[in-house]
C-alpha cells in the first residue's frame, strides 16, 4: 500500500487560510438564488452568502420563505464595494484578454462564458469606477440608470471575478446553481496565473480532483416549505455537519496525494467513516421524505495529482465507494500553476455547483 509523504515542516505550521468548518458558502452569480435551490442548499451549508450592494438590501423583493431563511440567520449578504478594484484587475487581466481572443488560449477559456446570447445587468455599485468607464468607452456596456447593461458572457465573467476575489479574501467556497458559469468560475478560482503561451503538448497539465455527490436537488424539495427546511436543520444539524465533514475531509485528503495508487489506498480506508457519515445524513433525509439524485452536487479542488496520474485522469474511483453515492474523480487541466504545493491546495478554496438554471440581474 502507498504511504502518504509527510508534510514539511514549513508546510505543517503555515497557517492554513480556507477553513470549511463555518459551513458558509458564497453564492454567484445572481442577486437572488433560486428558491428551490436555496431550499436543496440548506440542507448542506449552515449558510449562504450572497452578493448584494449596501444600497440595494431593501429594495431587493424576496419572497416570504426568503425571508424566512434570511431570518434565521442561513441565508447572508455581503456587500461587494470591498474588493471590486481587486476584481477588476482580475477582469481585465483575465476575461477581457479573452474576449478579445488574444491567442488561441484566449480564445478557448472565452467559450466558458461565451456560450450564451443576449445581455444582462450588473448593479454599477459591483464595479469599481474605473473598470465602468474602461467598459463605457469601449463600447462594451451601457448604463442604465443604477444598472450597467452588457453582454451576458461580460456579465457572467465580471461576476465570476467578483466571486474569486470575495471568496479568496473571505476563505470560503464559491457556489453557483448557473452550470454555464461553473467552468469560467472555477478557473479563475483555482488558477495561480494564466499559462504561459506554447503548444498545446507542451502545456504542463495540471489535474483538478472532482466529487459528485449524490444529494437533494431543487425538484425534490420544492414541496417543502422553507419552515419545514429550517425545522429539519435544527433538529439534524449534527447529521448535517458530519456529512459536510465527511465529504470535505475526503476532498482534503484526496488533494493532497500524488499517486493515484495513494489516493485509491486513501479513499478504503475513510471509506467506513464516509459510510456512516452520508448514512445518517440519507436516513434523515429518507425521514423528511427528500429524494436524491445522482451527482447533484458537484465539487472541485485544485490537486496534487502528478506521476501516472494521466493514465487515470477522467476515471472515476468507482469500485471503491462503489453503493454509497460519491463519485471521485482526477480530471486533466491544461491550466499551469505556478505553485502548486501542498500549502497551496489547502488554502484554495472550493468550487461547488447544484444544477439548476436560473438568470436574473445580478
Amino acid at each position: 500500500m502507498t504511504t502518504r509523504r509527510p508534510l514539511d515542516e514549513a508546510e505543517e505550521s503555515a497557517p492554513v487560510r480556507f477553513r470549511t468548518e463555518a459551513g458558509t458558502a458564497l453564492y454567484y452569480p445572481n442577486l437572488k438564488p433560486d428558491l428551490g435551490w436555496l431550499k436543496s442548499s440548506l440542507l448542506y451549508w449552515e449558510r449562504v452568502r450572497r452578493i448584494v450592494p449596501n444600497a440595494l438590501r431593501f429594495e431587493v423583493r424576496d419572497s416570504k420563505e426568503v425571508n424566512q431563511a434570511a431570518g434565521a440567520g442561513c441565508l447572508l449578504t455581503g456587500d461587494p464595494r470591498d474588493y471590486a478594484v481587486a476584481a477588476a484587475e482580475l477582469f481585465k487581466a483575465r476575461v477581457l484578454p479573452w474576449a478579445n481572443r488574444e491567442s488561441e488560449q484566449s480564445a478557448t477559456m472565452w467559450g466558458t462564458f461565451a456560450n450564451r446570447r443576449g445581455a444582462d445587468y450588473v448593479y454599477s455599485s459591483k464595479m469599481s469606477e474605473e473598470l465602468r468607464d474602461l467598459l463605457l468607452r469601449s463600447g462594451r456596456a451601457e448604463k442604465r440608470g443604477d444598472w450597467m447593461r452588457m453582454a451576458v458572457d461580460l456579465s457572467a465573467g465580471y461576476m465570476a471575478c467578483l466571486a474569486t476575489v470575495m471568496s479568496r479574501e473571505m476563505g470560503c467556497p464559491m457556489v453557483t446553481d448557473v452550470p454555464r458559469v461553473a467552468p469560467g468560475g472555477e478557473y479563475l478560482l483555482h488558477a495561480d496565473a494564466l499559462p504561459e503561451e506554447c503548444d498545446g503538448e507542451a502545456v504542463r497539465r495540471s489535474f483538478l480532483l472532482r466529487l459528485g455527490i449524490e444529494f437533494p436537488t431543487a425538484d425534490s424539495v420544492a414541496n417543502l416549505t422553507m419552515r419545514q427546511i429550517l425545522d429539519f436543520r435544527e433538529r439534524r444539524a449534527d447529521e448535517r455537519r458530519r456529512f459536510r465533514e465527511a465529504v470535505e475531509a475526503l476532498g482534503v485528503g484526496c488533494a493532497e496525494l500524488k499517486d493515484p495508487a495513494a489516493i485509491e489506498d486513501f479513499i478504503v480506508q475513510k471509506r467506513g467513516e464516509i459510510k456512516s457519515a452520508i448514512r445518517d445524513h440519507r436516513k434523515a433525509l429518507r425521514e423528511a421524505r427528500i429524494e436524491t439524485g445522482v451527482s447533484a452536487l458537484a465539487i472541485s479542488t485544485p490537486a496534487m495529482a502528478a506521476a501516472g496520474a494521466a493514465t487515470v485522469a477522467g476515471t472515476v474511483f468507482a469500485p471503491v465507494l462503489a453503493g454509497i453515492g460519491i463519485a471521485v474523480s482526477l480530471v486533466a487541466w491544461w491550466v499551469k500553476h505556478r505553485a502548486r504545493t501542498r500549502k497551496a491546495i489547502r488554502e484554495c478554496p472550493w468550487h461547488y455547483v447544484q444544477s439548476l438554471a436560473s438568470a436574473t440581474r445580478r
